[in-house]
């Protein structure tokens, strides 16, 4: 929504029963930007577009739902899965870039948190 008018700028279909929120970060080259976890037609995905004008800067599929919100540390997404084993999925903020991904072991709750320090 546009702060000084209210219209509507642009939207993103989400998919059904969505807890995770989009989360707004900046990258030197994009300007502000938000991540978005999606699952549309039962395609996971995390999507990043220009927060004033909904450009869209890169997609990528996911192989579960997102379980919280994308967590940007530094020039780093990380995005945890709603599956059985943990797994932790980590992209480049600039670029989308797939960097690698972990697995704890254990099903994950919802959210995550960075920790100044």
């Amino acid at each position: 929504l546009d702060e000084r008018t209210g219209q509507l700028l642009w939207a993103q279909r989400l998919g059904s029963d969505r807890q995770e929120m989009p989360t707004r970060s900046s990258d030197e080259s994009n300007g502000e930007i938000v991540l978005i976890p999606s699952a549309v037609a039962g395609q996971p995905g995390l999507t990043a577009r220009r927060l004033r004008t909904g450009e869209s800067l890169w997609h990528q599929p996911l192989p579960a739902r997102a379980a919280a919100s994308p967590l940007v540390v530094a020039r780093r997404v990380y995005v945890p899965l709603r599956d059985s084993r943990g797994t932790v999925v980590e992209f480049d903020l600039a670029t989308g870039e797939r960097l690698g991904s972990i697995a704890l072991g254990q099903a994950l709750g919802n959210g995550a948190a960075l920790r100044p320090g």
